[in-house]
């Protein structure tokens, strides 16, 4: 009997945790899928008051952390503080995040994770983001020479926006296309 009355007060002391716990959501993350090594790269995205209860603080710390995928070395953590307009957080309430840069200058080429997650001076239960980035190094050619081979290769060319392009040729410079089911960014004539 003492174990079903432990158990029901513990349930109730879990459930009251969670109905007076705010969270805050990381939501509209933008950046470049793929980026230049040693080039800075823009990033925005909004904290959002996802909870019931409007949370009174005047600042809010983004964190952003970029780490190589699968490997574990020490990974570039950037924090930024974002003020709150009148300190006052309603529910529903965002804080934009529009970074002009972030620098790249000690990240190698290959993937790499962008993870960003709020901290706070005030109790929340913070939501955390996760977006993959590929970063190309400067001295791989990442044009292939589709030129000499258009021959060999029958398949379609497509540009980010579904544009269809009957050859290589009609893709302007600066482009990212498609062809089998890989991205190519179009660098030169």
């Amino acid at each position: 009997m003492s174990r079903k009355v432990v158990f029901i007060y513990l349930f109730i002391f879990i459930s009251s945790l969670n109905i007076n716990a705010q969270s805050v959501s990381v939501k509209g993350v933008i950046h470049a899928d793929t980026v230049q090594m040693n080039t800075p790269f823009s990033l925005s995205f909004c904290f959002v008051n996802s909870g019931l209860d409007t949370l009174f603080m005047d600042s809010i710390t983004a964190n952003i952390v970029i780490s190589s995928l699968g490997v574990t070395p020490i990974p570039i953590q950037i924090s930024y503080l974002l003020n709150i307009p009148q300190s006052i957080f309603a529910p529903g309430d965002s804080v934009l995040f529009l970074d002009p840069q972030i620098p790249m200058f000690t990240l190698s080429a290959g993937d790499h994770i962008v993870t960003i997650w709020p901290s706070s001076i005030a109790p929340i239960i913070a939501d955390t983001s996760i977006t993959d980035l590929h970063v190309i190094s400067t001295i791989s050619n990442i044009n292939e020479n589709l030129t000499q081979n258009i021959g060999k290769f029958k398949s379609d060319i497509y540009d980010l926006s579904g544009r269809k392009y009957d050859n290589i040729n009609c893709v302007p410079s600066g482009i990212i296309y498609i062809r089998d089911s890989k991205k190519y960014i179009k660098i030169k004539e």
